[in-house]
């Protein structure tokens, strides 16, 4: 029979890499503040084309108010990406130190980037209607 070792718990994150996660954590909190920001106009601009159709002036506002705040998930979205390859570069070199503060931060960014999504595609569908 092959006894099992534990593997010894991953260590705090490197102070270079923690100040790469604050940087990342500051930026997409900064995009998601005009995300939301954006979220009040673009709502009144698909209520305003409701019942209107393509090509209409208050449907063409509100599709370009709903493209403009699509376009606003970007940072959030690279951001996530950049998290998402330092973590796998971690595991991947086998650097185990500071794997839960870089998921923790991941999840945090795909819940934001999940619910930026879920409002453009709530407009979206109520444009569609």
């Amino acid at each position: 029979m092959v006894e099992s070792v534990p593997l010894p718990p991953p260590g705090p994150l490197p102070t270079d890499l923690a100040e790469r996660l604050a940087g990342w954590r500051a930026r997409a909190a900064a995009a998601d503040a005009a995300f939301r920001a954006a979220l009040p106009a673009t709502d009144a601009a698909v209520a305003a084309a409701a019942g209107t159709a393509p090509p209409g002036e208050r449907w063409i506002a509100a599709q370009q108010a709903l493209s403009r705040l699509a376009i606003a998930r970007g940072p959030v979205a690279d951001t996530l990406a950049d998290v998402d390859a330092l973590y796998i570069a971690r595991q991947d070199a086998g650097e185990i130190d500071g794997l839960p503060d870089i998921l923790a931060l991941r999840d945090a960014l795909a819940a934001m980037l999940a619910r930026q999504n879920a409002a453009v595609d709530d407009l979206a569908a109520r444009l569609a209607e």
